[in-house]
């Protein structure tokens, strides 16, 4: 099986022997009971030597770095993104073809050429370790990329996604496929033994019954291949959000479930079993926000994401607004008919039998009842203790890379969880999810400097948890503006 480096290997090429001092700043790590004022973090060599008062001492030959004022906090991680994705309209031709104005081919190509570009959109939004959901051989190859780059966010992956479906039209004919489709059980083994000699951090299902399966059925089909990967000692994401078909999901052996239960509430029966497996259960309520924005033809972007988005990204949404004509046929429906989804009964009635079909499966995708589910049974799981990570789907059409995670921040808070517990979800339980949790994702002695620095307080104010202002890396300083800087010669 081939050598995998550990987080050890890949952090320690990042950084060079060197000793810093963080003093003045106070300390904000969920493993505190309180954070700790006027604190002093000392770095060695890339890794936290010790936490404490101001009154420790600290030795000559440390470099000191002045954070008073300010907050020491662990570095984000997004759980849950994809690189071989750009986030512009042109991205996904399976969901949103617009092929037409650009193909899909030229959106791979700009990805493969803007991969600094994108390390640089996550530091600067404070992320400093992402984990790719499933995508192409890419992947491997900027997992390896960066770890040996100095100053990049951790990146753990999966392969392809293992699917009981195909999505041809993302394949670029290279036998490279962005899904392994599989309709046996024996298939789904062999595609999870050949992903494993690549040495990937986790297997990704995508347990979807598009072609009519029974929970059961699926269960069937997927169930030896995640218990292979687990006994292999890799964790396994399963992207199933249909109540019944999650439940199976984690029977089967799910470690990770990925984007959450979307269509109904969750019941007694599920919280039992996600407690007894002990399920990391990681929604991604941004994606859900901008891919109804983007049926409607009415998509928004905050200040923050506009300010963190690449001139391209924002380009391809004009583009596309600019030429409804040109957009693929589906598209051209969701257009015409997401104004109905929401609308009273009466409203719907007066459209013609075929056109209340259409309205009736567009809610199935699009309603916002289906938002206020996935807060509902997100909140829940926070109320039943369940661990939750945070993850964005960024790579999606309108969810961009590093910008969209304060996004994702903000729908947590509308779901009604306090601040700690997003905190909490984006560090130490996204570290989790990297399987790196003894490495990464809280300010512990042992673990690598991987640290932002914030303004204000993430614990007082929604609005502080995007107040970066500088970022440390294995114990490497660096400010926003020093990295955004950095971004001006990367386009």
């Amino acid at each position: 099986m081939a050598h995998s480096p550990s987080i050890t290997e890949a952090v320690g090429r990042q950084t060079v022997s060197n000793k810093v001092a963080f003093i003045g700043g106070t300390v904000i790590s969920s493993h505190l009971a309180a954070p700790i004022e006027d604190a002093v973090v000392l770095v060695k060599n890339g890794k936290i030597e010790a936490v404490g008062p101001a009154t420790m001492d600290v030795a000559g030959d440390y470099q000191i770095v002045d954070v008073t004022g300010q907050y020491l906090a662990p570095g984000y991680i997004d759980a849950h993104m994809h690189f071989f994705q750009s986030g512009s309209a042109f991205t996904r031709p399976d969901s949103f073809d617009y092929s037409k104005i650009q193909p899909y081919e030229s959106d791979r190509t700009w990805v493969r050429e803007h991969m600094a570009d994108t390390y640089l959109r996550y530091l600067v939004s404070g992320v400093t370790g992402v984990v790719d959901m499933c995508g192409p051989s890419l992947n491997y190859q900027v997992r390896a990329e960066a770890r040996r780059e100095a100053f990049t966010p951790t990146v753990a992956i999966a392969g392809a996604c293992i699917s009981s479906f195909s999505a041809p039209i993302l394949d670029l004919g290279d036998g490279d496929p962005v899904f392994q489709y599989t309709n046996s059980t024996d298939d789904a083994v062999a595609f999870v033994k050949a992903q494993l000699q690549k040495g990937p951090d986790l297997i990704k299902i995508i347990w979807s019954p598009d072609q009519g399966e029974t929970p059961q059925q699926l269960f069937d089909l997927f169930k030896d291949a995640i218990q292979l990967a687990r006994r292999e000692g890799i964790p396994v994401a399963v992207h199933a959000t249909e109540l019944a078909n999650a439940k199976m999901a984690i029977r089967a052996g799910a470690d990770i479930l990925v984007h959450g239960v979307m269509t109904e509430a969750i019941d007694d029966e599920f919280v039992a079993l996600i407690k007894q497996h002990q399920t990391i259960y990681m929604p991604t309520l941004v994606v859900h926000e901008k891919t109804v924005e983007i049926a409607g033809n009415d998509l928004k972007f905050s200040n923050h994401e506009h300010g963190l988005a690449h001139p391209d990204i924002l380009e391809s949404f004009k583009l596309a607004d600019v030429m409804p004509e040109k957009a693929g046929a589906m598209v051209q429906i969701m257009h015409k008919y997401m104004p109905y989804v929401d609308a009273e009964e009466a409203e719907v009635a007066a459209l013609s039998e075929q056109e209340q079909f259409i309205v009736g499966q567009l809610r199935g995708f699009f309603s916002s009842k289906l938002t206020q589910i996935q807060r509902d049974n997100l909140l829940r799981l926070y109320r039943e203790g369940i661990t939750l990570a945070l993850g964005t789907d960024a790579g999606n059409p309108g969810v961009l890379h590093g910008g969209s995670l304060y996004t994702e921040m903000t729908e947590w808070h509308k779901a009604g969880l306090p601040l700690s517990a997003i905190l909490k979800a984006s560090t130490l339980n996204g570290a989790k999810v990297m399987g790196h949790e003894a490495s990464l994702g809280s300010i512990e002695v042992g673990k690598w400097a991987d640290l932002i620095v914030l303004e204000k307080d993430p614990l007082k104010d929604l609005d502080n948890l995007s107040s970066v202002a500088a970022v440390i890396k294995g114990g490497r300083y660096r400010t926003v503006n020093q990295l955004k800087a950095q971004l001006e010669t990367k386009r």
